[in-house]
């Protein structure tokens, strides 16, 4: 027994962050124990992020690296920014410069074949989140 305390609104701020994913929540919890003395706080479930992004940086930047269609690249960032966005409309496709369904169509299986994208939505929350910070935004 540890007597460390949270509160719902951390508890909801977590599950809104890894979208109840069971690994990615269990991920997020084990840092956020490790690093909370008494209380978990709005800001310790930022740094818990923050330290899980820096812990995975170079897994992170290898597969960034290691992708050499900038369709792929550019697409992730999309759905990085856009989550819930038709990635086949006309929109998405000229905001990111995509060219066509065409080449969304064979970045998108590419990437399930990489296992980088699950159901439409990039598969790990702190990739997702990290690929954010490189454009310069981020939730965290």
């Amino acid at each position: 027994h540890t007597e460390k305390k949270i509160n719902d609104e951390c508890c909801e701020s977590i599950l809104e962050f890894t979208g109840c994913h069971p690994y990615a929540t269990q991920q997020l919890c084990h840092e956020l124990w490790y690093i909370t003395e008494k209380n978990v706080e709005k800001e310790l479930v930022i740094k818990a992020v923050n330290n899980i992004i820096t812990k995975q940086k170079d897994t992170f930047e290898r597969l960034w690296d290691s992708m050499r269609s900038k369709s792929q690249k550019t697409l992730l960032m999309g759905l990085a920014e856009e989550p819930d966005a038709n990635i086949y409309s006309k929109e998405f496709i000229e905001k990111y410069n995509l060219v066509s369904s065409a080449h969304v169509q064979k970045a998108i299986k590419q990437l399930r074949k990489k296992r980088i994208i699950e159901n439409g939505k990039i598969a790990d929350i702190f990739f997702t989140e990290w690929l954010k910070k490189r454009e310069g935004g981020g939730k965290f």
